[in-house]
């Protein structure tokens, strides 16, 4: 589907529906080829119809249990994440994902799966639009 960095590559996406209405929950499945570094950590992102973040789930896989440093090597990782849209205007939003090291805040980059590259290493996984 694509690959962030060198060793991370995004497998499979499905997005289901929150416990609330004004929640979904991103269902991700990442596999490492080689090793994690100290300080990589994953992001997940709403962004608004100008590009704007407005909500976002950082952190370790897991709810913060499992960082990439500590993924078995091949292995398949499946991340759930919980986003809250509750008072976001109408309109038509993104989900974004990627990884970034946190120490240095730099995101990694970004290809699809012809390998072309993806802009700010944000994958889109999904649009949506609000009522």
């Amino acid at each position: 589907m694509a690959r962030v960095g060198e060793r991370l590559e995004l497998a499979n996406v499905e997005i289901l529906p929150g416990p609330e209405a004004s929640s979904l929950v991103l269902r991700l499945a990442w596999r490492l080829r080689g090793a994690g570094a100290w300080g990589d950590t994953l992001f997940v992102h709403v962004l608004d119809g100008q590009g704007r973040w407005v909500a976002g789930a950082d952190g370790d896989a897991l709810g913060g249990l499992l960082p990439l440093v500590a993924w078995p090597n091949g292995g398949l990782v499946v991340d759930e994440r919980l986003l809250s849209v509750e008072g976001l205007d109408p309109g038509e939003y993104r989900v974004t994902v990627g990884a970034y090291n946190r120490d240095s805040g730099r995101r990694y980059r970004a290809v699809d799966a012809t390998g072309a590259a993806i802009a700010d290493g944000e994958i889109t996984v999904a649009t949506t639009t609000l009522p």
